[in-house]
């Protein structure tokens, strides 16, 4: 006798879907388990790596209700992004009638695998009741301090029009379109996930039985807790007066204070508001501001992996001990947003 697999999955898949195989139960007594797949983005087909990654974690789902849990499986479509507003601008159709439309056709996907989803929870992240949500989030944490807002550099695709975060950015090109990008000076909203570090790093030590090492590694330097000191170095006077009496000194960080002593330069960012004012003032031959400039359209990914280059400023500071005149320099190697720049 021949299996009619489409058929006799298809009389199943309705069955639970009527009965409500997969919804949690109402049962409070049994234990709790909630397992979350991360959601599927709605570019409209799946593939192979939607087909593993929802089979794992179905897998895991289904283990749990074996074992007498209470599970909440959920599905969920993460309905955002550059790449639904350009697929809709070139099908010359509405971002969110694009959006829903493939919502619709990979939930039949996903279906037809007979993955245990709880469908009464199914929702995308740009329903109404979803982001009215995370607006209230958005708006408490800002009314408590713990957003704030202030210029910062960002990496911008010129053809996409928008920013990338830096695991976006490959050779210094968008993943996208392969633009290269540029290193643009933006208003951003932050969170001050800083303030939390201690307590991050030492709750990763609860991790440490079950979690890979090079994960755990990967997300200490993700926090990237530094401890040392700032402090202000004086620029020479005809460094001063180079500058316009714009600058007088300049603040850098250490992680080796006992160091101090040996020190034979200091660097700056390209991205430093003293190196800006030179640019900006073409205070430097063209070569010199040329090469700076090529410096700063380099991401901070692409810088780290480059090879480590500096450019002398011809501009001095006072050393704080010996009263000694060293060199001040632009490098690749000093990311804006670590420290002082």
């Amino acid at each position: 006798m021949e299996y009619n697999h489409i058929e006799i999955e298809k009389k199943w898949q309705q069955y639970w879907s009527d009965n409500h195989i997969f919804e949690p139960k109402d049962d409070y007594s049994l234990p709790k388990k909630y397992v979350l797949s991360m959601f599927p983005y709605p570019s409209g087909r799946i593939h192979m790596g939607h087909v593993r990654n929802y089979t794992i974690g179905d897998a895991i789902a289904r283990a749990y209700r074996k074992k007498g849990f209470n599970v909440l499986h959920p599905i969920g479509w993460d309905a955002f992004g550059m790449p639904a507003e350009n697929a809709a601008i070139s099908n010359k159709v509405h971002p969110k009638e694009w959006t829903y439309k493939n919502i619709d056709y990979m939930r039949k996907e996903l279906s037809s695998l007979g993955l245990s989803f709880s469908k009464q929870r199914d929702f995308a992240t740009s329903d109404p009741l979803y982001t009215k949500f995370e607006q209230a989030f958005f708006i408490d944490m800002w009314n408590k301090g713990i957003v704030y807002r202030k210029k910062g550099l960002l990496n911008w695709c010129p053809h996409d029009l928008t920013v990338l975060a830096n695991e976006q950015v490959i050779e210094n090109c968008c993943w996208r379109c392969g633009t290269q990008i540029e290193q643009k000076e933006m208003y951003q909203y932050y969170i001050k996930i800083t303030d939390y570090s201690k307590e991050l790093l030492s709750d990763l030590e609860k991790l440490e039985d079950g979690w890979p090492k090079q994960v755990l590694t990967m997300q200490r330097n993700w926090i990237g807790e530094s401890e040392g000191l700032k402090f202000k170095l004086k620029l020479s006077d005809e460094s001063i007066s180079k500058l316009d009496n714009k600058f007088s000194d300049f603040e850098v960080f250490t992680t080796r204070a006992d160091t101090i002593y040996g020190v034979t330069y200091a660097a700056l960012s390209p991205e430093h508001a003293i190196v800006k004012y030179i640019i900006e003032n073409s205070l430097l031959p063209v070569d010199k501001i040329e090469h700076i400039k090529a410096m700063q359209r380099v991401g901070a990914r692409e810088r780290a992996m480059s090879e480590k280059e500096g450019l002398y400023l011809e501009l001095d500071f006072v050393h704080p001990l010996t009263n000694e005149k060293l060199p001040l320099w632009v490098a690749n190697f000093v990311l804006s947003d670590y420290g002082s720049g």
